[in-house]
């Protein structure tokens, strides 16, 4: 992700899933528009129940929403922060290189949430039924205050995944494959 100067306005992605049945990206919402100076876009799924609320908050806040986003790439690049849950799209913004700000909305999410904050390229602000407003606009803000942390964070994410890791798996793969061949090949000598 590339660091916009602040004379543009920070950018901010926040996408919470499709569904967000607890109404998390109303209060991401809120949390950001406490701040000066930010853009914000919002990924929105049409199923979200809270859909027409979060349209109509953003509006109000100045926020472009985009409903069943089908180029979420593009909005990577676009932002210089996202607020996000903790699934599988994390690993897409390390390797977008796109600093996030992660509310953990399921169980399964929070190790993968802590896991990314020990690697430097994410700030996990919590379970987000613990997480108010207050505590998620304090995350945003400080990392919004720290170019050289974000441009650290981006590193980071793109250092951690850096999209071969298809490739290592099919090199494991490969070399298991070789080690059966030349162990099933020993095992018939000793037979024969």
């Amino acid at each position: 992700s590339i660091i916009h100067k602040k004379d543009k306005g920070i950018r901010v992605l926040v996408t919470l899933g499709g569904g967000d049945v607890d109404n998390q990206t109303a209060k991401s919402l809120r949390a950001l528009g406490s701040l000066a100076g930010v853009k914000a876009k919002v990924l929105v799924g049409s199923q979200n129940p809270h859909c027409a609320e979060i349209q109509q908050l953003a509006h109000s806040l100045g926020y472009e929403t985009r409903i069943d986003e089908v180029d979420v790439a593009a909005g990577m690049q676009w932002a210089d922060l996202a607020v996000c849950a903790g699934g599988s799209t994390c690993w897409e913004m390390a390797f977008m290189g796109l600093p996030n700000v992660i509310l953990s909305l399921a169980e399964n999410q929070i190790p993968i949430a802590e896991s990314l904050e020990a690697a430097g390229c994410s700030i996990h602000a919590g379970w987000h039924e613990t997480v108010t407003e207050a505590d998620l606009t304090t995350a945003i803000e400080n990392v919004l205050a720290d170019d050289a942390e974000r441009a650290k964070m981006s590193r980071l994410g793109c250092e951690l995944v850096d999209g071969k890791g298809g490739d290592r798996v099919v090199a494991v793969l490969e070399g298991r494959n070789s080690a059966r061949t030349t162990e099933t090949t020993s095992s018939a000598e000793r037979f024969a």
